[in-house]
């Protein structure tokens, strides 16, 4: 599909590529898809096994598996099934199931909300 996606309500998209300029739209259950190109004001979810390249602004990406973003994200959030990573108060910051469990500054200062294990299988 090559178009513009305007207000639009996509569910269940698969084996399909989608690229243009895509506003105010809601594209729920994508799996083997590619996204290319602007993503402005939308929300994105339950996404599994699929690239998202462009330019994504004040829109939502979540539910995220096997998924590979590329370009320049203009927004402050990233959201997963159970992660957030958050750009706040000049920190980012990654909370598990709403909680806060680390944080790093602009100038490196790392926080975390327990213990850090050098040397260790990840």
């Amino acid at each position: 599909m090559t178009t513009k996606v305007r207000s639009s309500t996509l569910v269940s998209v698969a084996n399909t590529q989608i690229s243009g300029l895509i506003t105010s739209a809601q594209i729920a259950t994508v799996a083997n898809t590619q996204i290319t190109g602007n993503i402005v004001s939308s929300q994105i979810t339950s996404v599994s096994n699929t690239q998202i390249t462009g330019l994504i602004t004040s829109s939502q990406i979540a539910n995220i598996s096997n998924t590979q973003i590329v370009g320049t994200v203009g927004s402050n959030s990233l959201n997963t099934t159970h992660y957030t990573i958050q750009e706040s108060g000049g920190k980012l910051v990654i909370q598990y199931n709403g909680s806060t469990i680390f944080s790093i500054d602009s100038t490196g200062n790392i926080i975390t909300a327990n213990n850090i294990t050098a040397a260790g299988t990840p």
